[in-house]
């Protein structure tokens, strides 16, 4: 890579201010990789604008009629999403967007309540004509106290059981290994995803091996990072085979875990487990960290390890049109009135009942 590629990738890693997902280099690769028919940035790059949409076009059907819509730049690999650059957009901005596309209804999946796409809901106007629903929860770890006392949180058999079995594995030879260079990632990249499709994502033909853009995707993206300094690889090895692996970025404090995977032969070793253990203590061990981000969905597994979930959301925003209406009373009366049952029904939602499929988000 030359070195002003090099230079241009940790300015603009650097810049983000909200989520390292909603970064310069995040969407130039998924856009690179995953090639929408009809996709680009709103407003265009040549009008001046503190920030910029990354978006594609995805024609949706209600019934016999087919709405253009607007959707933000993600899919499955996509942990969150936000605007652009260093403003923060209006209502009035975003019906200016479906304005400009000749859209109907625009839908950004994935966006956190701190985002700079939610705070557009602040502004005046805001009516009948936005939505926020439900889209997944992220479980977290709160790694500012100790590793001790965190793991005295968890229930006691759960806590012996991986300590145990991070105990044998140990003496099996088990060791971890925290890979930040591209230089030591790449000599090993082949092996990870060997690992990955080891188990039911491989019988399934879900791997990322087996998954062309999605593999261009993560090498491209990986490099990048860790030109920018934001690359951690987590490796267990028993002797010299890898035999679980967690690949993840660090940001602002934050270290989100954005690919992992364990080598089936294994399983009854748990080197998944035991590499989440780990890494967990590392984590504590470093005051750089203080927050693990496991990413959505919310899993049975996930929530096992996790102190908290942060709600990510889908914002919905219809044009004044009959195909806008048409669209609301599709995507925002009927999820209205089944969050209303919900609550009503069960009062708060748990992590557990919010998560879900990511309907809205269109899988590559």
């Amino acid at each position: 890579m030359p070195n002003d590629r090099v230079e241009n990738s940790r300015e603009v890693w650097a810049d983000d201010s909200t989520t390292l997902f909603a970064s310069r280099v995040w969407f130039d690769r998924w856009f690179e990789a995953f090639r929408p028919a009809e996709h680009g940035e709103w407003p265009p790059l040549e009008r001046p604008s503190p920030y910029r949409i990354a978006y594609q076009i995805e024609p949706r059907r209600i019934g016999p009629f087919r709405l253009r819509t607007i959707s933000g730049a993600v899919n499955a690999y996509t942990p969150q999403f936000d605007v652009l650059g260093t403003g923060a957009p209006s209502l009035a901005n975003l019906r200016r967007m479906l304005k400009d596309l000749d859209a109907s209804v625009l839908v950004l999946p994935l966006v956190a309540r701190n985002s700079r796409l939610v705070r557009a809901l602040d502004s005046p106007g805001t009516g009948t004509g936005t939505f926020l629903d439900d889209c997944e929860s992220a479980p977290l770890i709160d790694c500012t106290g100790s590793f001790d006392a965190y793991l005295s949180t968890r229930r006691a058999s759960r806590r012996a059981e991986w300590l145990e079995k991070g105990e044998r594995l140990a003496k099996a030879g088990g060791r971890m290994e925290v890979l930040s260079s591209w230089e030591r990632v790449s000599g090993i990249f082949e092996e990870l995803l060997e690992v990955e499709s080891s188990g039911w994502k491989g019988r399934k033909g879900s791997s990322i091996r087996q998954a062309p853009q999605a593999r261009a995707f993560f090498e491209t993206v990986c490099r990048d990072l860790a030109a920018a300094g934001k690359l951690r690889v987590f490796v267990l090895r028993r002797d010299t085979r890898i035999v679980a692996f967690k690949i993840a970025t660090l940001h602002a404090g934050r270290l989100s875990s954005l690919k992992t995977g364990y080598l089936e032969e294994f399983a009854k070793s748990s080197p998944g487990a035991v590499l989440q253990l780990w890494v967990s203590r590392w984590c504590f061990e470093h005051p750089d960290v203080d927050v693990f981000d496991f990413l959505g969905p919310a899993t049975p597994t996930k929530l096992l390890w996790a102190t908290r979930v942060e709600e990510l959301y889908t914002l919905y925003v219809f044009r004044p049109t009959p195909a806008g209406a048409l669209a609301w009373f599709r995507w925002s009366a009927g999820p209205r009135a089944r969050q209303w049952l919900r609550r009503f029904k069960f009062g708060r939602a748990s992590a557990a009942d919010v998560s879900k499929p990511r309907e809205q988000v269109s899988h590559a």
